[in-house]
């Protein structure tokens, strides 16, 4: 959790180590990158976790992964 800094820096440390992500404008609006909205910032992530070789999970993979029990 990193409510009211960037998580920029923790990017690829969280996903060369197999990590989760939730990111959003909502705890910080990312002016290092010139105030995205939240679609922009999920792209930057996703480009990120692709150039690292990690996929991305669907949201119907990423429902069911929350909805386990």
């Amino acid at each position: 959790m990193c409510y009211g800094g960037s998580l920029l820096e923790l990017i690829d440390p969280i996903i060369e180590r197999g990590g989760h992500l939730a990111i959003g404008i909502g705890d910080y609006s990312y002016p290092e990158l010139d105030y995205p909205g939240n679609a922009k910032l999920v792209d930057h992530i996703v480009e990120r976790a692709r150039a690292l070789g990690r996929e991305v999970a669907s949201p119907q993979k990423t429902r069911e992964f929350l909805l386990q029990k």
